[in-house]
């Protein structure tokens, strides 16, 4: 469970933070609701980083507080309470040196954000529904329905505990930031997304949704397709909501918002392109010739399901693929999933044939870690994590981690968001501990080279 703790920083500005360089001898007091002490510092640092503040001391013991202990000391109190809501709360005390008598003064920011109304907006975003069906149309029913990205009845249900799992959700800090946590859902609600009507999804989904995977490459196609499907409708709701929020927002966030956009729409668009080939397969029933994927198969019981995609930029030796940041060129785009196989379960890297350039190399370096004796299931695990937002946790595996352990999950997760802090997408982690309890003992694909 979280608790609120109690820290307090000597700060200084750093030259790119000239709004607040004239100030001297900043203290910082800072309220957190984390796991354990040391995820709440590593909450703050991670906040000055992004401030452009520079932390030259931990004044202090880190304490664990509960509100009692701020009763009759109103901005200690208003202070927890905001902590206890929005998961963060902080307060500045500097000297102003540029007065002719300097004065101690509290920082106030210039930035105001009406949170009330961009909450109503983020909840607004499923009024979106459309679906995705190549021959969506007059084809379609009048249902658009809570379609699961991540399997349900076999996948989902496998790992829940009361009908609950957990998945990662955005917080609140300090009004305008978020951060993921995991907080539990319903299996009903867990990985929805409002992409096709009842019919279409039922009609192209059956192969998965009520059998286990064989695997045939039809099948293999299915997940991956709705996987792109489920991003597809992610990345329509992300921009629309953007262009909904950014009027609300001043300052130099406004700008960080109106990039975020641009990026997202090009994402957007990108992924259209990429399901255009996929819709091609489908339609011509191209399977075996066009979708190529490798499984790792486990017999131990699934404790995480999951469903993402990606485009690798470099291998698992860092090895560079692709230049993200060229909007000029087409990107290739590998999916990974979980699905439920006789007697286990596989963790499956699938893709289309013309995104093969980059996704070969980018399994032959994941060989390279098999045959060189490296831990492929920790390899995996940590992939995982930082790379897919979407999946879901197994309550009974969650519960059963230490509260440290839970937290330095939960803060390489939010680290690895930092674009400051240099991590690529396959590079491991060590702040992510090993207690995935995987252990895979077969490997199945139709890589003919692979198999050699």
């Amino acid at each position: 469970m979280n608790k609120i703790y109690f820290l307090t920083f000597k700060v200084q500005a750093l030259e790119k933070n000239s709004k607040w360089s004239k100030y001297k001898n900043v203290q910082v007091t800072c309220w957190v609701k984390a796991f354990s002490a040391i995820s709440a510092f590593r909450e703050c640092v991670y906040y000055f980083k992004d401030e452009k503040w520079k932390v030259t001391s931990l004044e202090e013991n880190i304490v664990r507080v509960s509100r009692e202990m701020f009763l009759g000391r109103d901005i200690g109190l208003e202070q927890f309470d905001k902590a206890e809501k929005h998961g963060f709360s902080i307060f500045y005390i500097g000297v102003d040196e540029s007065l002719t008598q300097p004065q101690f003064v509290k920082f106030e920011s210039d930035e105001s954000l009406d949170i009330a109304k961009l909450l109503k907006n983020k909840h607004s975003m499923d009024r979106h529904k459309f679906c995705l069906h190549p021959m969506a149309g007059d084809e379609c029913d009048e249902k658009i329905i809570n379609a699961h990205s991540i399997q349900n009845s076999q996948s989902l249900t496998s790992i829940a505990k009361n009908g609950h799992v957990y998945q990662l959700s955005h917080k609140y800090i300090h009004q305008t930031k978020t951060y993921l946590d995991y907080q539990k859902v319903g299996t009903s609600k867990a990985s929805v997304f409002k992409g096709f009507c009842k019919k279409h999804d039922n009609e192209i989904f059956e192969d998965i949704d009520n059998a286990k995977l064989k695997p045939t490459e039809k099948q293999v196609f299915l997940y991956a397709y709705r996987s792109i499907c489920r991003e597809i409708y992610q990345k329509y709701k992300v921009i629309h909501s953007l262009k909904e929020n950014i009027p609300l927002v001043t300052g130099e966030h406004k700008q960080d918002l109106i990039w975020n956009l641009l990026g997202n729409q090009k994402g957007y668009e990108e992924l259209i392109k990429i399901k255009k080939n996929y819709d091609e397969t489908f339609l011509n029933q191209t399977f075996e010739k066009d979708i190529l994927y490798i499984i790792f198969y486990s017999k131990k019981p699934m404790n995480i399901a999951f469903s993402s995609l990606i485009y690798p930029d470099f291998d698992f030796q860092k090895g560079f693929l692709q230049d993200l940041s060229d909007f000029e060129n087409d990107k290739d785009l590998i999916t990974y999933f979980s699905a439920p196989i006789d007697e286990g379960w596989g963790y499956v890297f699938a893709w289309h044939i013309k995104n093969n350039s980059t996704c070969e190399p980018f399994i032959i370096s994941l060989g390279k870690i098999v045959h060189s004796g490296g831990s492929i299931e920790h390899t995996l695990f940590q992939y995982l994590l930082l790379n897919s937002e979407n999946h879901a946790l197994s309550p009974n595996w969650w519960e059963s981690l230490e509260q440290d352990k839970q937290s330095q999950i939960i803060y390489a997760i939010n680290h690895k968001l930092d674009l400051m802090s240099g991590k690529t997408s396959s590079q491991h982690n060590d702040d992510i501990p090993n207690v995935s309890g995987w252990a895979f003992i077969e490997l199945m694909t139709n890589i003919q080279w692979f198999k050699e």
